[in-house]
């Protein structure tokens, strides 16, 4: 009896890891595919106007959750035993720009206007980290958190934040094609100051 129950305990055990495997294993391929269809959204966010692109968005927001999509802007690091985790990061090297998560890095351009060599040397990067920016809110504009008005949280509220992101994220595009430290603070303050307004009405964990 004592070695049947240590096998069937090591039977239960290895059955167990092999979940958890596969668990993680569609973690990583939902996370995957989350990346690229906001990544091919984000490819349109300069050639189609808001109505265009909150429609492509529609088919994202049925085929992923508000959460996982949000999550693109937190910071990418490189973690010893699971490899690189967390938002899709700026650039394609993970930590190269840091803070190297979308809205970090958003954060930290409110601050100090950036040097014009660094500026210039992260354009390219920092505007398809706007463009992503755009592409989320293309998407989550279909997923309020709540189907009706509850207090301050409100249906209408949430998709005129969510096309503000939009807007404000193509104003700061505009701002780094120019290459303009001062109106790249400036733009960045205008979307940050979107994502902050809407987190004080729809973000539960404050």
């Amino acid at each position: 009896m004592d070695k049947c129950a240590r096998f069937l305990g090591v039977v239960a055990a290895l059955m167990g890891a092999s979940l958890l495997s596969v668990a993680a294993d569609d973690e990583k391929k939902d996370n995957k595919e989350v990346v690229e269809a906001i990544k091919k959204q984000a490819d349109d966010i300069t050639r189609k106007d808001w109505t265009a692109v909150s429609r492509q968005g529609e088919a994202i927001a049925k085929n992923h959750e508000l959460m996982d999509i949000m999550n693109l802007m937190k910071l990418r690091r490189i973690d010893k035993e699971k490899g690189i985790v967390g938002g899709v990061g700026i650039g394609t090297k993970p930590e190269a720009i840091k803070p190297d998560g979308i809205e970090a890095k958003i954060i930290s351009l409110t601050k100090t206007p950036m040097g014009l060599a660094k500026l210039s040397k992260e354009a390219a990067d920092l505007i398809r980290m706007a463009e992503m920016s755009a592409a989320i809110a293309s998407a989550t504009v279909h997923q309020c958190p709540v189907e009706k008005k509850m207090g301050d949280k409100d249906p209408a509220e949430w998709k005129r934040l969510m096309q503000k992101m939009h807007g404000t994220s193509l104003d700061l595009i505009d701002a780094l094609k120019k290459k303009d430290p001062n109106d790249v603070k400036k733009a960045s303050n205008g979307l940050y100051s979107t994502c902050t307004e809407c987190h004080k009405i729809f973000r539960d964990d404050k």
